[in-house]
């Protein structure tokens, strides 16, 4: 199950966010940009990475309410408790229906100790589909599966590293694209995720998504985008997408108001009820009762504060997830507030929020 885990994380990492970095495991997240992050890529620049992701996980772990919910699940190895950082950078292609062989990638996932990251990368690779090869001197665990990106995965150190073969071949020290270098190391700092896309950068990549979905045309002519969070300080959530003029960041900003209007209309029908989960309920609303993009000149942003008793809201939430699991399972299953009985959305008093 949880090889099955791990190695679904990787490879989601590698195709919804991307990787890059330099092979130097024990940097690959420092001060939260990742070593992909930190110097100017020698690679040419089409073969930058345009979309990075760095998350402290160690410091999401130091939540209570997390930590909490760790405890209560007696099937999790201990070397979950063990992870720190994640960064992960990716080079898109010049074709969105590329083969996945044409991406290029690394990811850097590390732990507290060699010892539990040891324990991960055995447990990962326990029957799994793969090969030892040798590289660049050191021995590598080779995915090579129909119809995904192949991946050559090893343990150095503290730290479970992927990398395309092209990335690994390249000997490159760093990865990602000068943009994206801006996004990484800019504000704000210290929050436990960010992520950001050189959408200019991409250019190439993202030519036909104006044809197929023409009412997002308007993000396909943004310069970056950048999301981060974490809640470590009055922050929760926020988006900030750079348009190349006013006009365009009001486009964009009527999409996503489209946008979110029918992400709020599913999410409010699958609202836990105040009854059985009074803080689940109020944490959402509050979230989504936020979720209000705004221009600033050239920029679209949308930013989500904590509520105010953020932390005791946590600690309440923890206790209401065996509950929310149980309406879960009535609903699916027809009963009280089941299929024929959800709520139609969140009404005139969530509006009114």
């Amino acid at each position: 199950m949880y090889r099955t885990f791990l190695s679904a994380a990787l490879i989601a990492a590698i195709a919804l966010t991307g990787c890059g970095g330099s092979g130097k495991s024990d940097k690959s997240n420092e001060g939260g940009a990742g070593a992909g992050a930190s110097t100017p890529s020698s690679l040419p620049a089409n073969q930058q990475a345009q979309v990075g992701l760095s998350v402290d996980i160690a410091q999401l772990l130091k939540d209570e309410a997390t930590a909490s919910m760790l405890k209560s699940n007696p099937e999790l190895p201990p070397f979950v408790a063990s992870l720190d950082k994640l960064s992960a950078f990716v080079a898109l292609p010049g074709n969105m229906f590329a083969d996945p062989s044409e991406y290029n990638f690394y990811v850097n996932c590390s732990f507290a100790n060699a010892e539990d990251c040891k324990a991960a990368f055995d447990e990962m690779f326990k029957e799994a589909p793969a090969t030892d090869v040798e590289k660049a001197g050191k021995t590598f665990k080779k995915i090579a599966e129909p119809g995904g990106p192949t991946l050559f995965v090893t343990q150095d150190g503290n730290s479970i590293v992927a990398y395309s073969e092209a990335y690994l071949d390249s000997g490159a020290d760093s990865f990602a694209t000068e943009a994206l270098r801006g996004i990484l190391n800019g504000e704000p700092k210290g929050e436990p995720f960010k992520m950001g896309i050189d959408i200019q950068g991409a250019s190439e990549f993202l030519s036909g998504v104006g044809a197929m979905a023409p009412q997002a045309e308007a993000f396909t002519k943004a310069k970056t985008l950048m999301t981060a969070g974490g809640g470590t300080g009055d922050l929760l959530f926020m988006l900030a997408i750079d348009a190349p003029d006013e006009d365009t960041a009001k486009k964009m900003k009527s999409t996503l108001q489209l946008g979110l209007a029918t992400i709020m209309g599913l999410a409010s029908s699958q609202m836990p009820s105040e009854e059985v989960a009074p803080a689940t309920n109020e944490f959402v609303t509050h979230v989504m009762s936020n979720l209000k993009p705004a221009v600033e000149g050239n920029t679209v942003k949308i930013v989500v504060n904590k509520p105010e008793g953020y932390e005791e809201m946590k600690k309440k939430m923890a206790g209401e997830a065996e509950k929310i699991q149980e309406e879960m399972m009535k609903r699916s299953m027809g009963g009280p507030g089941g299929p024929a009985g959800f709520p139609a959305g969140p009404g005139p008093e969530f509006e009114k929020k």
